[in-house]
């Protein structure tokens, strides 16, 4: 089997993850709001959800804003990140797919040293290259490959 060729691809806050988060909050803001509207008087509860939802809007926007971007480059052999805070690159260990929507691909890695990202890669961000990051994703790690234990299969 051949390895998957070289490619650079770019990894950004996309459309896709931000239309999910405000998804999320919407849902979760509309249902507690029907909950409140249709409440008696002097029930409370309904004040605990609306509490929770505006509790946890801090924080989902600190996950939106946390959210890697950089450039996530494979060579052949190894993986490589590429950003601000790593601008002479970093090694990774090989990527996990955590879902697969075709146009969207949700993935987690580590580099050496333990620090873990999930990367939002989208289809968009650069159409040309998408099947050769796919092809990479997929592909079968060589052996001794970062993060890969040798023999070990493939999830």
């Amino acid at each position: 089997m051949s390895r998957a060729p070289s490619v650079s691809y770019p990894v950004e806050r996309g459309r896709a993850v931000t239309v999910l988060l405000a998804a999320v909050w919407a849902l979760a803001a509309a249902v507690n709001l029907t909950w409140l509207l249709a409440a008696g008087s002097g029930d409370n509860a309904p004040w605990w959800g609306l509490g929770s939802v505006a509790l946890a809007t801090p924080g989902l926007l600190l996950y939106w804003r946390r959210i890697p971007a950089g450039e996530l480059s494979w060579d052949g052999e190894q993986w490589l990140w590429t950003s601000k805070a790593y601008p002479t690159g970093v090694d990774l260990k090989w990527p996990q797919i955590v879902l697969d929507l075709q146009g969207v691909v949700i993935a987690r890695t580590r580099n050496s040293a333990g620090a873990g990202w999930t990367l939002w890669l989208e289809a968009r961000s650069n159409p040309t290259a998408w099947h050769g990051l796919r092809l990479a994703l997929y592909g079968r790690p060589p052996p001794g490959a970062l993060g890969m234990e040798s023999g070990s299969p493939r999830p």
